[in-house]
C-alpha cells in the first residue's frame, strides 16, 4: 500500500527516547506523506497495554468511511505492533 493511502496515523505516543523512535519510523515509513497523527496520552494518560484498545477504538471513530489508518504500538518492555485498517462504510 502506497504511504500516500494513509489518511490517520494513531500512534502510542509514548514519548521519550521510545517514542522519539516511534516517531522518526513513521516519519521515514511515510516518506514525506503527513496524514493527521491523532494522540491520544494527553488524554487517558499511561493505559499500559490497554493503550491499544483505546487507540483502535479512536482510530475506527475518526476515519471517515475508505480512510485507510495506520496504528503502532510500542512499550519500553519490548513489545510493538501495528495494524492498517480501511474503515468502512
Amino acid at each position: 500500500m502506497p504511504a500516500g493511502d494513509v489518511r490517520l496515523v494513531v500512534p502510542s505516543d509514548l514519548g521519550g527516547a521510545l517514542g522519539a523512535r516511534e516517531e522518526a519510523a513513521l516519519d521515514e515509513v511515510l516518506a514525506g506523506h503527513t496524514p493527521n497523527r491523532h494522540r491520544l496520552r494527553s488524554l487517558l494518560g499511561d493505559a499500559s497495554a490497554a493503550s491499544s484498545a483505546f487507540q483502535l477504538a479512536a482510530a475506527l471513530a475518526l476515519a471517515a468511511p475508505g480512510d485507510t489508518v495506520l496504528v503502532t504500538s510500542v512499550d519500553p518492555d519490548g513489545q510493538a505492533g501495528c495494524v492498517v485498517l480501511r474503515a468502512g462504510a
